[in-house]
Parts: structure tokens; C-alpha cells; sequence
């Protein structure tokens, strides 16, 4: 991944506005679980993928997510263009170790959420998920990859 994680999408010059966006219907997903709390998270393994990901949406599901998976651990940075719900991110290692959590203002296009060190996954969730389930540095995430599931660098 380059620098920023998040981009804004192509918009409509229709000038007619464009329905909110949602997920998209054939998204793979998987099931993250730290102890008894679980998120259903789509997953971008692909360049495309992480680099759309969730900007234009106008929702995220209670617990739902976006599971971030690179395929080389190096320190992460995620931005916020283009992207209206508010979040917080959990950096993982490559064992699921959570790193360090963020919350991010919807739209702030300044503010560079990094990874405290090399991180393989990032996990994005509705704004102060993981606080409500008290999920701190040093939790542990349990998940697994679909079979098939290609995984850009």
C-alpha cells in the first residue's frame, strides 16, 4: 500500500445526487473475535480493495467492520477522506495482536492514523467499538482468511 490507506471514490457529475453507498452484495467476509465480541468484517486483501475502503459509505452495521489484510508487516497510515462514519482502528501484527486503536473524525483529510509499529491487518469499526467491548493493546483477535482469498502486498 502507498502512504494512505483511504481514498475517496469517483463521484457523480450527473448533478443528480448519487444514493448513499452500502456494502457491496458478493463482499467477502469474515467473522474477527476478541473473547466473547465479534465484528463481521469485509475483508480488502487487494490494493483496489484497501484503497476504496469504507470511503463513500453512509453507514457501517453496529458490528460490522473492515478487515484490512497486507500481505508484508510495515507500519501502517490510514486517513479518513471521503469517509462520513466515524471510526476506530485496531492495528494487528501478524500474530493478532493488537498494536494500538485510534478513533478517526469522519472527512478529516489531516489527521494520520499510524500503526505503532509493522502491522499485517488493520480493523476498522464503528467509533468506540472496542472501548464498549474493553479491547485495549495487547488483546488478541481470532479470525481466518476464506480459502482462495488473494492477498495483494
Amino acid at each position: 500500500m502507498l502512504a494512505l490507506a483511504l481514498l475517496t471514490g469517483c463521484g457523480s457529475d450527473s448533478g443528480t445526487p448519487a444514493p448513499p453507498t452500502q456494502p457491496p452484495v458478493n463482499t467477502t467476509v469474515t467473522e474477527v473475535r476478541f473473547g466473547a465480541s465479534k465484528i463481521t468484517a469485509e475483508i480488502a486483501a487487494t490494493f483496489a480493495a484497501r484503497e476504496k475502503g469504507l470511503s463513500g459509505r453512509t453507514t457501517l452495521a453496529a458490528d460490522g467492520g473492515m478487515l484490512f489484510v497486507f500481505g508484508t508487516d510495515q507500519v501502517r497510515t490510514f486517513w479518513m477522506k471521503g469517509t462520513s462514519v466515524p471510526l476506530s482502528i485496531a492495528f494487528l501484527d501478524q500474530n493478532l495482536t493488537v498494536l494500538n486503536i485510534s478513533d478517526m473524525t469522519p472527512f478529516d483529510t489531516v489527521t494520520i492514523h499510524r500503526s505503532a509499529s509493522p502491522a499485517r491487518y488493520a480493523l476498522e469499526v464503528n467509533r468506540g467499538w472496542f472501548a464498549a467491548k474493553g479491547i485495549t493493546t495487547g488483546a488478541v483477535a481470532q479470525f481466518t482468511l476464506p480459502a482462495g482469498t488473494i492477498v495483494d502486498p
